[in-house]
Parts: structure tokens; C-alpha cells; sequence
């Protein structure tokens, strides 16, 4: 009774802060349009700053919103060695806060639910046989939004330490990635199109590649299954004759 209670209590709590969120168009204040007057806010908290930071990037996390503008303001505001430093770590404290919330309240209904799913099922077995490469395969080319993928991997019965590790190697690229844009912001080197074209570049790439990998799979599969179900025939034709 207890955990159902904290279910509908995390499900209303995110649902409100994602409502306000939009409703009050506070994505405005995280744009890169603004990116100087967030500098201003933040540095008013002085010496607590990058406290704020980790808890915006693990707020944002359980509410399944983006984070991306925190790594390119951390560039922004210190530079491409400490404010990769305050990225990575926040980060890393985000992914882990939201895979372990999402374990902790709905992992068993999912299971109970969904296991015995086609898709599902072969997801997890995917994940038991090469469990930390394909947290990373899907954190660098993140077809599916992080955060989604963070309340993802809780669902499934993948080790906390494979995911873990696996997410940090996969987001430590594209992290060190925004850092730098907000470094070049800075340096006033780049405005916010010249931001906007770069990610619709890099996201395009990414498309691109991930399509050309799944394809791969997909005509492996096929071919896989054909040469299969040659040899059965073969096999049978055998014993018939």
C-alpha cells in the first residue's frame, strides 16, 4: 500500500512539474537566447552555484526534461576544464538519481506487465548479453532522449553497475560536445543559430549512422533466418528421401 501511494505521488508531483514547466514558459529562461542572463541568476548563489546545478540536473532528470542547456551554460560560465568537471558529474548524479527512482516505484509493475512481451523480451536479452555496450551504443547516439533512457534501463533488469558505467562512457562525448559550445558562446565565437545549426548537424549524423547500424541488423536477421530455414528444409529433404 505504501509504494502504490509513492507511485501516485511521484506520477502527480512529475506531471505538475512538467505542466508548470510549460504552462508558466519557464523553458524560456533555459534557452541559449538567455544563456546570459542565466549566467547572472546563478551567479548570484556565489560559491553555491555549482550546488544549483546538481540539483537543476537532478530535477530535470526525474521530470524526464532535457539537460542539455546545463552542459553548454557550465562551458558558458567556467570554462572547458571545470565546467566539463560540473557537466560530467552532474550528469552522472541525474542518470543515476532517475534509473534508480524509476527501479525503485515501477520496475516490478513493468515486469508484471510486460515481460512476456515480444519486444520487451528481446530487449532484455539484448541487454543481458553485451549489457554495458549497449548502454553505450545508445548513449552516444542517442536516438531515444537520455532521460528517457535513464526511466528506461529502470524498467529492465540490467545491473546498476553496467548501466552505470555504460552511461557515463556514452554521455562523456556529446557532454564534452556542449561544454565547448559553451565555451565558443562565451568567447562570443558562436550565437545561438550557429547552436541550433550545429545540433541539427550533429542529430542529423547521428540519424544517419543509427540507421545505417539498425539496417545492418535488420538484413542480418533476415538473412540469418532464411539460411535457417534453408538448412531445415535440407534437413528434412534428408530424411524424407
Amino acid at each position: 500500500m505504501k509504494k502504490h501511494i509513492e507511485k501516485i505521488i511521484a506520477v502527480v508531483l512529475i506531471a505538475s512539474a512538467i505542466i508548470c514547466f510549460y504552462i508558466f514558459r519557464l523553458d524560456r529562461y533555459f534557452s541559449y537566447e538567455n544563456i546570459s542572463q542565466v549566467k547572472e541568476l546563478i551567479l548570484r548563489f556565489g560559491v553555491f552555484a555549482p550546488l544549483i546545478f546538481y540539483i537543476l540536473y537532478i530535477v530535470f532528470n526525474l521530470i524526464i526534461l532535457p539537460t542539455m542547456f546545463f552542459n553548454i551554460l557550465a562551458g558558458y560560465l567556467y570554462g572547458i576544464g571545470w565546467g566539463y568537471l560540473l557537466s560530467i558529474t552532474g550528469m552522472s548524479i541525474g542518470l543515476v538519481c532517475s534509473f534508480f527512482a524509476a527501479r525503485y516505484l515501477f520496475k516490478d509493475d513493468f515486469q508484471r506487465k510486460f515481460a512476456s512481451n515480444k519486444i520487451v523480451s528481446q530487449i532484455e536479452q539484448y541487454t543481458h548479453k553485451h549489457p554495458m555496450w549497449t548502454v553505450i551504443f545508445f548513449r552516444i547516439f542517442f536516438i531515444f532522449p537520455y532521460n528517457m533512457q535513464n526511466v528506461a534501463y529502470g524498467l529492465t533488469t540490467i545491473a546498476a553497475k553496467d548501466y552505470i558505467i555504460g552511461s557515463i562512457i556514452g554521455v562523456a562525448p556529446i557532454t564534452l560536445g556542449h561544454v565547448l559550445i559553451g565555451v565558443l558562446i562565451e568567447r562570443a565565437a558562436m550565437d545561438s543559430s550557429s547552436v541550433k545549426n550545429v545540433m541539427m548537424w550533429v542529430g542529423l549524423i547521428i540519424a544517419i549512422v543509427a540507421s545505417i547500424f539498425f539496417t545492418s541488423l535488420l538484413v542480418k536477421k533476415i538473412f540469418n533466418k532464411n539460411n535457417d530455414t534453408v538448412s531445415n528444409d535440407t534437413a528434412k529433404e534428408q530424411i524424407d528421401g
